[in-house]
């Protein structure tokens, strides 16, 4: 977890091993068979501050990704993060793309849209304030190359990129 927050891996399914590291070698290993060059899927789900939801409702969340996705039965992970001040949580799951018994990586078309769509539908099902689909401005977030770049130089991202708005 980043700072103040605390990590928590909460479910390790579908994988020969029940270490976290070794599950995800072993996923890497068999990618390298396939040449697959992203072999997980990784999802973040974050509620607005104060919407909180239980655990069976993040597993629900979590099976419906899976299948809208076309992952159903895939391995994956879940991990929480927590807010040490708050105590609000986000979740996070990393699939597996490869399938075990034909060593093809899983594809993924359209799953921008999927997401989407599950997120219309858990948003009616919790009664969760609706997320927009669209940015409010033509900004856009630092890429995770950007991210780890700035984070390797000791840069402060966010600073150079307001910087940069405040010449524009």
């Amino acid at each position: 977890g980043k700072r103040d927050e605390r990590a928590e891996l909460w479910q390790l399914s579908g994988f020969a091993v029940d270490d976290i590291s070794d599950a995800f070698r072993s996923v890497h290993v068999m990618a390298e068979a396939t040449r697959c060059e992203q072999p997980f899927f990784h999802v973040q789900i974050r509620n607005p501050e104060g919407e909180e939801l239980t655990r069976d409702q993040w597993l629900h969340v979590v099976s419906r990704i899976e299948s809208k996705l076309g992952l159903t039965g895939q391995p994956h992970a879940i991990c929480f993060h927590i807010d040490e001040k708050t105590g609000h949580e986000h979740l996070h799951v990393a699939f597996s793309r490869i399938d075990g018994e034909t060593l093809t990586a899983r594809p993924l078309p359209f799953f921008k849209e999927r997401l989407k769509e599950v997120s219309r539908e858990m948003e009616k099902t919790f009664d969760l304030t609706r997320v927009k689909n669209e940015r409010d401005s033509q900004v856009m977030a630092p890429t995770r190359n950007e991210f780890e770049q700035a984070r390797r130089l000791g840069v402060d991202i966010r600073a150079v990129r307001q910087t940069i708005r405040d010449c524009f």
